[in-house]
């Protein structure tokens, strides 16, 4: 009994923390996106230091390298990749 307790317990648990959440925003805050905001909600400018560019679209072209079907080029061709599992550090900054 105390098992079948349990388990309806965790069961009605795990129902009700999956129930959805709905996110609101103010009219002011959509407003802005595709202004001082990218499309995704993201500041578009950059940091004060340099360190993070202002975001201009994106990729909007394929690199020059790119060939038709295959994978895109290195939009980051700056930066090295020290392993396949560590993260790139840039050449320019040393930061990751």
């Amino acid at each position: 009994m105390h098992i079948k307790l349990t388990m309806l317990a965790s069961a009605l648990a795990l129902a009700v923390s999956a129930a959805p959440v709905h996110a609101q925003v103010s009219e002011a805050e959509a407003a802005r996106l595709g202004q001082d905001l990218t499309p995704m909600g993201a500041e578009r400018a950059g940091n004060e230091a340099g360190t993070i560019p202002a975001w201009d679209g994106g990729l909007t072209s394929p690199p020059v390298e790119h060939e038709p079907g295959g994978h895109y080029a290195d939009p980051l061709p700056m930066t090295k990749s020290c392993s396949p599992s560590t993260p790139r550090i840039s050449t320019r900054t040393g930061r990751i």
